[in-house]
């Protein structure tokens, strides 16, 4: 039961986030159902201790993304990091300035 209140909280914000985009970039929310996402998140909440809130969740999904971006700028994913090594807008800065290079 505790699972599915970090769902539905984590669900709230991936649709506040997609509108909030949408906005900042001029273009419509991306429209993806509410059982795939809540698929997505129970794979990742089976896959990944540690995440207990909605901003853990964020901060996975950046790790990922940093770990995408590493790998297209050096050839290898950075293997010794882990999502809970660094805060939401640490690993925001590190995507900034690794896209920056």
């Amino acid at each position: 039961m505790k699972n599915e209140k970090l769902i539905k909280e984590i669900i709230a914000d991936m649709q506040a986030s997609r509108i909030e985009n949408a906005r900042k970039y001029g273009t419509q929310p991306l429209e993806i159902s509410e059982s795939d996402d809540r698929e997505f998140i129970r794979e990742v909440l089976a896959f990944e201790d540690g995440i207990s809130s909605a901003e853990d969740f964020k901060a996975y999904s950046l790790f990922n993304l940093y770990s995408d971006c590493y790998k297209d700028e050096n050839g290898i994913r950075p293997r010794w990091l882990k999502w809970d090594d660094h805060t939401l807008g640490e690993w925001e800065e590190m995507i900034e300035k690794i896209n920056q290079d």
